[in-house]
């Protein structure tokens, strides 16, 4: 037996296989095709399984028309799963990768718009496993944009078939990238130009100039005038198709010229079908549509924008009048020109001049629109708008929609005036960070274009980064979010010293904004007389009956000067509770030996002289003051946490009389 008629005997118990519930899944499919591919050895028999495949595909659709007929038909699902069955060859390694595109592109030419449309939904549910190892440029991305522009050429543009284009144009704007040169006209070639069309008044119908007073002649006269007035209009209705279809046209001499007569002629008559339309709709095209909404079975104008097929062009002079009754023809016609008067626009002397270069020479065109026509441009520009605004119904949606597509259109514009230049950008590209210098430079020259020089910026605009709040945040140093998350601690004093740093800080921005010269404490001597300093105090060596050395206070706190506003003041108030707050946490904490070595309640000097070393005393004499000096700081601790009790020198213990409390002033609370 040949290797062909064993593949396809194999082919066949394969089908016999397949479950009676549909859809089948698709690992049931990839495990009877492996076990198929097993079974006959053929892995590398892609021509003999392509024989196999196709020929089993086409049988099957010789059904088609019965399908059509008798929707009950399993017809599209079989030949969704002999497609599957396609596809598992190929991802299995034994068929042509392009295979099942071969076969898609072969059904689509073969099928029925209907049958196309059921087909399309299997390569949208198999997308994901299609464009595995797929390129653009050469292997199954050619096939599949050849297939899918076929099957668009192959439909209408119109009707029922609107979203069925859509549905194709998505799924290619999924599988290909924006700036894919088989997507791009690169030329700048427009489209099929368009076969004018024009009648003429027969001449023996002609009587212009003839005078008569008889009624019938008269009659024959005002219907001869009538009939030239509209053969006139149909001729400059459709004459602009030819401009709207080649801007080309423009580049002749006085063709602009012959296009304003004509668009003035043509704008005239849409605006006059509208209002007849208003005329004759009444005030019904003027109600609220929430009043219709809440009576029952009266259609939301929302919804009837929906339902509805875009115009096509029938260029039979008696349909024009019928065809301008429409208000989707009016709105088709009013569109073109909206999107024409956009391309002119760019055609100024000095809008030419900022995107005309050598790189884009196939979308220059000898034509420079002059100031005055530049007016006119944007005046029928602005009588369009207002026209679509005035169409029923949706009227002002339809307008908004065109406007904001308009106006993204001018970003793709661009893009194709610099060549169609890559959109993507590489990974290694998109994770390399910019420099330092490079952004500032951008920053710089961003800054300067808006607000010129930035020394002047700064100086007129008081806040930098959006809000005093984010000033703030940005001039302490914050640059992640985990920084703002963690709140600071209780009870700390490295807390408390930036908290008073922050006052400070907001104090100076605060003056700065005012126009004031940040303001410096005043300078306090470091040691002050009646201070405690090392080796003060009694020693060991001295009698028993030397009475307790009373300290004298020194200034706690060494604020500036009193500020005039209410909201300096307030800073004022935040750094004094807080520096008291900050003190009596470092004599609870045992830290009151320091406090000989700070002055003026400088909370940064004794953070300092916390976290410098303890010195190594030598001696008896020094370790007795230690020790005395350490029993000292726990009654000193004591006395400062209750205001009441005041703080005293340790006494003696071989002078009973100096156990008497003696009031200290070195820390008084008020």
């Amino acid at each position: 037996m040949s290797t062909l008629n064993v593949l396809t005997t194999a082919y066949h118990k394969l089908l016999a296989k397949l479950p009676s519930s549909r859809p089948v899944p698709t690992l049931d499919i990839i495990s009877l095709v492996q076990d198929t591919i097993k079974s006959t050895n053929s892995a590398t028999r892609h021509s003999e399984w392509e024989l196999v495949l196709k020929k089993d595909i086409l049988q099957l659709m010789t059904g088609e028309q019965e399908a059509l007929e008798n929707p009950q038909t399993t017809y599209y699902q079989d030949l969704m799963d002999r497609l599957d069955i396609v596809l598992a060859f190929t991802e299995l390694g034994a068929g042509d990768s392009g295979l099942p595109l071969n076969i898609f592109e072969e059904l689509i030419d073969a099928h029925t718009v209907a049958s196309c449309m059921r087909l399309f939904s299997w390569l949208e549910l198999r997308t994901d496993r299609i464009v595995v190892g797929m390129s653009p440029q050469r292997g199954k991305g050619p096939v599949l944009l050849r297939s899918l522009n076929n099957l668009l050429r192959k439909i209408s543009k119109t009707g029922s078939t609107t979203q069925f284009c859509g549905r194709i144009l998505i799924f290619l704007s999924i599988v290909f990238p924006f700036g894919e040169r088989s997507g791009v006209n690169l030329r700048g070639e427009y489209g099929p130009p368009w076969t004018p069309v024009s009648i003429t008044v027969p001449l023996n119908e002609s009587m212009e100039g003839v005078e008569t007073a008889d009624p019938a002649e008269r009659e024959l006269l005002v219907r001869q005038a009538e009939t030239i007035k509209k053969v006139e209009f149909y001729n400059n209705f459709w004459s602009l198709q030819t401009f709207f279809a080649r801007p080309q046209t423009f580049a002749q001499k006085d063709a602009l010229a012959d296009f304003r007569a004509r668009v003035e002629v043509v704008l005239t008559a849409l605006i006059e079908a509208t209002r007849n339309e208003q005329a004759m709709m009444g005030s019904r095209s003027t109600v609220n549509a929430s009043v219709f909404s809440k009576v029952p079975g009266v259609i939301e104008q929302d919804t009837v924008g929906r339902h509805h097929s875009s115009a096509k062009f029938l260029t039979s002079p008696e349909l024009l009048e019928f065809e301008l009754a429409d208000t989707m023809f009016r709105r088709q016609v009013l569109l073109q020109l909206l999107i024409l008067i956009r391309h002119l626009v760019t055609f100024t002397e000095s809008q030419k001049r900022a995107w005309q270069s050598a790189r884009n020479a196939s979308l220059h065109m000898d034509l420079v629109v002059s100031d005055e026509e530049h007016t006119w441009l944007q005046d029928i520009h602005a009588r369009a708008m207002t026209e679509l605004r005035n169409t029923v119904p949706n009227g002002k949606t339809f307008a908004d929609t065109v406007s904001v597509l308009l106006e993204r259109d001018k970003n793709w514009v661009k893009w194709k005036n610099d060549v169609c230049s890559a959109l993507d950008k590489t990974a290694k590209a998109a994770r390399e960070p910019l420099k330092d210098t490079d952004i500032q430079a951008q920053e710089n020259s961003s800054w300067e274009k808006v607000f010129g020089s930035s020394d002047d910026a700064e100086q007129d605009m008081p806040v930098l980064y959006g809000s005093e709040n984010l000033d703030e945040i940005w001039t302490y140093g914050f640059r992640e979010l985990d920084e703002l998350e963690n709140p600071e601690e209780l009870g700390n004093i490295i807390s408390f010293q930036k908290q008073i740093k922050g006052q400070e800080m907001r104090k100076d921005m605060e003056r700065k904004r005012k126009g004031l010269k940040p303001q410096s404490r005043p300078a306090i001597p470091q040691k002050a007389a009646g201070t405690i300093t090392e080796g003060s105090g009694p020693s060991n060596n001295e009698s028993s009956s030397a009475q307790p050395v009373s300290l004298k206070p020194q200034e706690v706190f060494a604020l500036a000067p009193q500020e005039e506003d209410p909201k300096l003041q307030e800073f004022d108030m935040n750094v004094q509770s807080l520096t008291w707050r900050c003190l009596r946490l470092a004599v609870q904490q045992g830290h009151l030996h320091h406090f000989n070595k700070i002055s003026g309640g400088n909370v940064d000097l004794l953070v300092k002289e916390i976290s410098s070393p303890p010195p190594n005393h030598a001696g008896g004499t020094d370790k007795a003051q230690s020790s005395q000096s350490s029993r000292g700081d726990v009654a000193l601790s004591m006395a400062a946490s209750d205001p009441d009790v005041g703080v005293t020198q340790p006494p003696s213990q071989a002078d009973p009389e100096a156990q008497a409390p003696q009031p200290d002033t070195l820390m008084s609370v008020d």
